[in-house]
């Protein structure tokens, strides 16, 4: 459905105007930005919500009785190595999207140790048509070092086409730290890479602080999900990074 059709008739049902496709009535809606449960049927039409109703009241096409449940919005996995699950992608999502997970943010590092960018493009396949949103970042340091015996190598130039890509959201965890604060080269292009593509690079720093952590966050690293400590959270979160716990 083309755009201005689509909010159109969106509009029509948030108004009033037009019935909803679907409404769940007997839910406890969790409010995560008031931190909060409240009562109302949940009106949906053209897989968009497009508004409440008074518990009880509701009118569509289709009315699902939620029976005292909570709704909430699905989960998201910001940072997942579908590999790791010894799943495939597919039956990754078979088994997540039951317990709540629509969302996952994948860097396929393991996966592209082995075969290179070739495994990004196949995780980027076997998603296209999966229940779970599947997005990726592309991995930042393959091989992870220089002592390590890896089926491929990504370099800076490598990663510039995958970042194209409209489910690619950045460039994956950034584990050579030590590259990073020397300022070599290699690293930098590559999220010199993802900033002109205007893409996000993931961190990962552990243990590190004062002018290593100053010098790692100056290059616009925001997240990273090695936190040790209650202290080294702070310490990240004050140079405006995002934690993932």
């Amino acid at each position: 459905m083309p755009i201005k059709s689509h909010m159109k008739h969106v509009l029509d049902v948030a108004a009033g105007r037009k019935m909803a496709q679907l409404c769940i009535t007997g839910a406890k809606i969790l409010d995560v930005y008031n931190k909060e449960f409240f009562d109302a049927d949940l009106l949906v039409t053209d897989g968009a919500i497009a508004g409440f109703a008074d518990p009880g009241t509701g009118e569509a096409e289709r009315i699902v009785d939620a029976g005292g449940r909570y709704l909430l919005p699905g989960f998201i996995d910001c940072h997942v190595h579908i590999e790791s699950s010894h799943a495939t992608p597919e039956e990754f999502s078979n088994l997540v999207v039951p317990c709540g997970t629509t969302t996952a943010i994948v860097d396929p590092h393991e996966l592209c140790n082995v075969a290179g960018l070739d495994g990004l493009y196949y995780m980027l396949d076997a998603t296209e048509k999966t229940a779970v949103q599947a997005f990726f970042m592309v991995p930042s340091c393959v091989p992870a070092t220089s002592f390590e015996h890896s089926g491929a190598t990504i370099g800076a130039k490598d990663v510039v086409q995958p970042l194209s890509h409209p489910r690619v959201l950045g460039l994956g965890e950034m584990m050579d730290y030590p590259g990073v604060i020397n300022a070599d080269d290699e690293v930098l292009e590559k999220i010199i890479a993802a900033r002109e593509a205007g893409k996000v690079v993931d961190g990962h720093s552990p243990e590190i602080a004062d002018k290593s952590l100053d010098a790692y966050t100056s290059v616009r690293i925001r997240s990273d999900h090695e936190c040790e400590s209650v202290q080294e959270m702070h310490d990240r979160i004050r140079r405006g990074m995002y934690i993932l716990l």
